[in-house]
């Protein structure tokens, strides 16, 4: 049996700051966000819009969160691509979660009237939350693919060590959502629908933009695909390896929502007032959460450098 080559490397705390400060700065972009969107549902005077779009937000922070593996396993498997020297830089990796990224979102799509019955009968809410959580669902959800391709090419951004172009794209994804949503809530008056459209945008644009300096990574689209050779996006063990990597993760991740939305739950059961304040509250309790995600990001880069390193 031949032994694995190694590849030494040295860590400094440059090194890991490098990482760890635009990721945080790029995480800490989502729930400020979600204060955008407060704050221009919120200054329409209506408590049932907003407690509405709490309720929506919650709803794809768990949805989504079930997904979360694609980011954080895409990373890991290309941060030991990259300690192995590999020359495609983790290629079939990305190529791989972003297939899955896109069938599962899609999979939710069609399965969007099972999801929001559930909702509503898991959030409980008056008749005036109820239809702002269905129309935000039934304009977000078609987000869905492109969510989750944008958290695989994040993955392959941090797994290269590339924080900042992860960071501009996340800069880019919620700048467009944060105008979008001036424009449509104030400018063209839409409501809680002009919030879920100017999120939708932001999720095309960011992912669009994420997919073109993919491809100009390894010199066009043409020159990507002449790098993989057949049936290698079909390894089975390589995808249940993907899928498998973060199941631990999977089941914290719905535990923590869980708590998040049974919060929010009894904020709708006691009212429309309740339910948005609570909204301002998970999002400051979020706005840390996120910030510290940034050093887990570094952690996880350079331990799956280092084992891919030898």
């Amino acid at each position: 049996m031949t032994a694995r080559p190694q590849h030494p490397f040295t860590v400094s705390s440059r090194d890991v700051l490098a990482i760890a400060v635009p990721a945080s700065l790029a995480f800490i972009t989502e729930p400020l966000v979600g204060f955008d969107d407060i704050t221009m549902i919120g200054r329409l005077g209506d408590a049932a819009l907003l407690g509405g779009l709490l309720l929506g937000a919650l709803l794809f922070d768990f949805l989504f969160s079930m997904a979360y593996f694609l980011r954080i396993g895409t990373a890991g498997l290309v941060a030991q691509a990259i300690g192995a020297r590999d020359p495609r830089d983790g290629l079939l990796h990305a190529l791989r979660g972003l297939i899955v990224g896109a069938v599962i979102g899609v999979a939710m799509i069609v399965a969007s009237p099972l999801i929001g019955w559930l909702a509503t009968l898991a959030f409980a809410p008056q008749p005036g939350v109820d239809a702002a959580l269905g129309s935000y669902f039934a304009i977000r959800i078609w987000g869905a693919p492109l969510v989750l391709m944008n958290y695989v090419l994040l993955g392959w951004f941090y797994g290269r060590a590339a924080a900042k172009t992860g960071m501009a794209l996340q800069i880019l994804l919620h700048g467009v959502n944060i105008a979008g949503c001036v424009v449509m809530v104030f400018g063209l008056h839409m409501g809680v629908a002009g919030a879920g459209y100017a999120t939708l945008l932001g999720e095309a644009v960011a992912t669009a933009a994420g997919l073109v300096v993919f491809a100009r990574h390894y010199g066009g689209v043409g020159a990507l695909w002449r790098r993989i050779a057949p049936g290698e996006l079909r390894d089975g063990a390589a995808l249940r390896r993907l899928v498998g990597l973060n199941r631990d993760l999977m089941i914290r991740s719905a535990a923590l929502m869980t708590a998040y939305a049974w919060f929010a739950a009894q904020g709708s059961r006691l009212g429309e007032v309740t339910l948005g304040a609570n909204a301002i509250l998970l999002n400051l309790l979020m706005l840390a959460g996120y910030f510290h995600d940034g050093i887990a990001q570094a952690a996880e880069q350079l331990s799956g450098r280092a084992y891919g390193a030898n």
